[in-house]
């Protein structure tokens, strides 16, 4: 009987031992089953992570037999490839702007050549023309015809300022200058444009805004300029209106200018093109005058945007830092 108990208490060990042998055998396998199947690709997703962090965007992820390991597997080399597609994409850009930029310099340097040969002989006429008036009688018809000559010298000596002003690259004089003054000097400027074609001028100026640091001639010409633009585009009348107010955006604080027409906005298939050097859907102009001043609000350190709608008008905005880099706070 004791022998039977023996046997049985030995048998029972056995099968316990056994069991504790198959299930140690059954961890070691599933820990090697995790490590081939999710430990190991997750590690080689990790280094490729690693490789395209530190700018390798060749780096790709081997495909795993695992479905969802296979699927982030897949999704991560997309996106890495969109990646460098978009990389390649801004280096082109660069290269080509590179290139425009060399090409726009030649040609701004035979711009300013060919402006300063134009402006002496035409200064030359100008001052011609106006002598020979002077010994004429008022009622001589060929007054008229000489004064439309020194109209048209005007409008080329315009273009021509436009012209040596984009060919050249002048740097801003800033100082501390209050904007709503500057704003009130340009309308006095288009003012008697702007009551030939019964165009109402109105402002709306935020008074408590500090001084800020520009080039007051420069913003000025900003300003003139969008606003004769916005008197051209109302032939029959209307409202332009000024205005001005502190805006944060970003964090940072900013003088947000607007100059608002009630015209016939702009066409959308020239909205992308009313920065582009000498594009005009006029017959006057030379098409420089919203380029320049793109360059005048960029040296700024500023922006200009514009927001149009088909027969309600057009808004240019313009942002210019309170605090530019390197100027007083």
């Amino acid at each position: 009987m004791k022998g039977i108990h023996e046997r049985i208490s030995t048998g029972r060990k056995f099968m316990i031992m056994s069991a504790f042998i198959t299930l140690m055998v059954l961890i070691l396998a599933i820990l090697f089953l995790l490590a081939r199947l999710v430990n190991r690709p997750i590690q080689d997703l990790i280094k490729t992570m690693r490789k395209a962090e530190k700018g390798d965007l060749t780096a790709r992820v081997v495909p795993d037999d695992t479905l969802e390991l296979e699927e982030l597997g897949r999704n991560f080399n997309a996106m890495i490839s969109r990646l460098e597609k978009a990389q390649q994409d801004l280096k082109d850009l660069h290269e080509q702007q590179m290139e425009r930029v060399d090409r726009f310099a030649t040609i701004g340097e035979l711009a300013a050549g060919i402006a300063h040969e134009i402006k002496n002989p035409i200064a030359g006429i100008g001052g011609a023309i106006q002598i020979m008036m002077q010994d004429l009688p008022k009622d001589d018809h060929r007054r008229e015809i000489f004064e439309e000559i020194l109209k048209q010298i005007d409008r080329i000596d315009r273009d021509v300022k436009d012209l040596l002003s984009y060919a050249r690259t002048t740097e801003p004089e800033f100082a501390d200058r209050d904007i709503n003054r500057v704003i009130h000097q340009s309308i006095f400027l288009i003012q008697d444009r702007a009551a030939q074609q019964n165009v109402e001028v109105v402002t709306h100026c935020d008074e408590r805004i500090p001084r800020i640091n520009i080039d007051e001639k420069q913003i000025q010409q900003v300003l003139v300029n969008l606003g004769l633009n916005a008197v051209q585009a109302m032939p029959q009348g209307g409202i332009l209106m000024f205005s001005s107010r502190k805006k944060v955006s970003d964090h940072h604080e900013f003088v947000e200018i607007q100059v608002k027409d009630t015209g016939k906005g702009i066409p959308s298939e020239h909205m992308s093109k009313i920065f582009v050097p000498f594009f005009t859907t006029h017959h006057t102009g030379t098409g420089l005058g919203l380029p320049i001043s793109r360059k005048i609000i960029e040296q700024h350190q500023g922006r200009i945007e514009v927001k149009t709608t088909p027969d309600k008008g057009t808004c240019f905005t313009i942002l210019l830092p309170l605090n530019r880099d390197g100027s007083r706070g």
